[in-house]
């Protein structure tokens, strides 16, 4: 015992302390970070048809009307498990306090750990919104040319969902977001499911407007009894005409965007090359003109 005593004792500095907190924090984001990549990597389009129906029977939260997108529907439109729902909310919880931790050691204010808790806050919604839009537009930028493959397949005798899902797997990668969504859509049809019920469910499962759009365009021509080729002839081609629109749009966006740099560039330039050398011919003649007068 007496030579235990005589061994230097060893403690921690206070000094490091924070230093310590600081990895911590950092690896715990890591790890948050590593086991979100791995789940978020499971998109609904790499699971298969049978299993995502077995889960919507399991669990109809993702099809069902409610005033407000739940966190469940929203990782549904935007293309993740929502099963795994249980890790959105470990992230929601725990980076908003591990980034103000982390915030507030490096700034040493209360106020930068409340900027870091705010951004810890938004940051999961704007990521999640971010990749809703994304799934979205590529939702409506084929759905119009899908629509078109349809009904050549249907002028030949196939049905409303074989047609749509022989589309979805010719005209489309099977990675595609509306081609899932269609092989999921023509699978609800031929397991009994109603036109009326199916239309409904594939526009709340995506949020997509013109999926909403093709939804309540199929219920109202099914309705009214008129043929759903004509119907979906009709609204192929305003999806056309729409997609010409955007194109242009996006065309005339990206001339603005690209004035931007060289007017930034330009500028200067165009000072540099043409104005000061002016205004020192300017200046030279006046000078001329006060020493004349």
């Amino acid at each position: 015992m007496n030579g235990l005593a005589s061994l230097p004792s060893w403690s921690l500095p206070d000094a490091y302390l924070p230093d310590i907190i600081i990895l911590c924090v950092l690896g715990a984001l890591l790890a948050l970070y590593l086991a979100l990549q791995s789940t978020f990597k499971v998109r609904l389009e790499q699971s298969g048809i049978a299993q995502v129906l077995q889960e919507l029977l399991r669990n109809p939260d993702d099809i069902r009307q409610g005033r407000s997108l739940t966190p469940r529907r929203r990782m549904r439109q935007a293309g993740l498990e929502s099963r795994r729902v249980i890790w959105w909310w470990v992230f929601q919880l725990m980076l908003p306090v591990l980034l103000g931790l982390l915030v507030l050691r490096v700034t040493g204010t209360g106020l930068g750990g409340l900027a870091g808790l705010l951004m810890g806050i938004l940051l999961p919604h704007l990521w999640l919104g971010q990749r809703r839009r994304e799934r979205q537009t590529r939702i409506a930028a084929a759905l119009g040319h899908l629509l078109a493959v349809s009904l050549a397949y249907q002028r030949h005798g196939l049905s409303l969902a074989a047609s749509l899902r022989e589309a979805a797997r010719q005209a489309l990668p099977p990675a595609h977001p509306l081609a899932f969504e269609l092989e999921l859509f023509s699978a609800e049809l031929e397991g009994g499911l109603s036109l009326k019920e199916a239309a409904s469910r594939i526009s709340r499962r995506t949020g997509s407007r013109e999926l909403h759009q093709f939804a309540m365009l199929l219920v109202a021509g099914n309705r009214m009894g008129n043929p759903l080729h004509d119907v979906l002839e009709a609204f192929a081609a305003q999806l056309a005409r729409q997609q010409s629109e955007r194109q242009r749009k996006a065309m005339q966006q990206r001339s603005v965007k690209a004035l931007f740099p060289m007017l930034l560039v330009g500028g200067p330039l165009f000072f540099v090359l043409v104005i000061f050398p002016a205004s020192l011919r300017v200046q030279e003649v006046l000078i001329l003109m006060r020493e004349l007068w």
